[in-house]
């Protein structure tokens, strides 16, 4: 999975011109994603790569995009 990230990130840097900040998944591919990486900080990986994680439930696939995260809650 992650290296379908990894291209799909690179896919939408190639396109726009800018990296995607969001990894957009459902419930199930986060679950997928952490038994992959089982023992490993999740959080931490994506932000290591620059990226924060959406839960969409109606995504079918995982995808990337840019999204304004200014109006994201702080608490």
């Amino acid at each position: 999975m992650l290296s379908h990230i990894n291209r799909i990130a690179a896919d939408f840097q190639k396109e726009h011109g800018y990296p995607p900040n969001t990894l957009f998944l459902n419930r199930q591919h986060l679950a997928r994603l952490k038994i992959e990486f089982a023992g490993v900080n999740i959080e931490k990986m994506l932000e290591v790569l620059g990226m924060d994680i959406r839960l969409e439930q109606e995504s079918s696939h995982p995808h990337v995009g840019w999204y304004d995260h200014g109006d994201r809650e702080v608490g």
